[in-house]
């Protein structure tokens, strides 16, 4: 078991709740990426010949993705990597009662 950092509040129905919101934010990241790798490759397949008139946009898709890989992965790792907490208890008694 391991516990996030509070960065938000949680619910107001379940007191404790820790919301992932910076796992959640990379998870959308990752889908918008996802999306402009599909550009970049629909960009790629339309160019003709040796002149492709989609660098342009292929360019654009290629470097936000870069800008959003760096920006989140930054994010995620002095925001949540180095607060994340192991419940030593708890997966002592997982381990204890596994019966391997």
């Amino acid at each position: 078991e391991i516990s996030l950092p509070d960065l938000q509040p949680g619910s107001s129905i379940m007191p404790g709740k820790v919301n992932p919101v910076l796992p959640e934010a990379v998870l959308q990241v990752a889908v918008q990426v996802v999306g402009n790798d599909a550009t970049v490759g629909a960009a790629g397949a339309a160019g003709n010949f040796e002149l492709n008139v989609m660098l342009p946009v292929i360019a654009k898709n290629v470097l936000e993705s870069v800008r959003l890989l760096a920006n989140v992965s930054r994010l995620l790792a002095d925001r949540t990597i180095d607060g994340i907490t192991a419940n030593v208890e708890r997966a002592r008694e997982y381990a204890e009662s596994s019966p391997s």
